[in-house]
């Protein structure tokens, strides 16, 4: 990671290491401090705090690009077992299921360019019982001011 001014030694070695894969907790004990530092400064510190969204998803992309190199072995393994007769239906149902939620799953937006909240609508119903018709309730979620982002 680049240094940053504004972020201590220590703050940027806790940094590296959660890049590196490290959780908060094993970070502070790693430099040495208490891991309610880290914290505190997720709360306090802007700089600190968006440096370490972008450690996280620094690792989440190395997990990721380890997992596409590892990705076609894998689907092997799991076309073996789904095409096998001698593999349980609830096994074969399960690795299915797990190969569709792995390919629906979407990579987490880069940290500062979260893409606009579109507005929705909140439906509200009762019983029947109750005589009172469903009402749809529209709740408008105001979009973020795209024009301070900067390429």
């Amino acid at each position: 990671m680049t240094p940053t001014p504004d972020l201590s030694s220590v703050q940027e070695e806790v940094l590296a290491l959660v890049s590196a894969g490290s959780s908060a907790a094993s970070a502070a004990k790693e430099t040495g401090i208490h891991r309610n530092s880290v914290f505190y400064w997720l709360r306090t510190s802007d700089s600190f705090r968006e440096a370490y969204q972008q450690a996280q998803y620094l690792c989440a992309m190395q997990l990721r690009e380890e997992a596409q190199c590892r990705a076609s072995f894998a689907f092997k393994a799991v076309e073996q077992v789904i095409r096998s007769a001698d593999s349980p239906n609830a096994l074969r149902l399960k690795a299915a299921l797990a190969i569709i939620d792995r390919a629906a799953t979407r990579l987490p937006a880069f940290p500062g360019h979260e893409p606009p909240r579109q507005p929705f609508v909140l439906e509200i119903r009762t019983p029947k019982s109750a005589q009172i018709s469903t009402a749809s309730v529209p709740i408008a979620i105001p979009s973020p001011d795209l024009s301070t982002l900067t390429e």
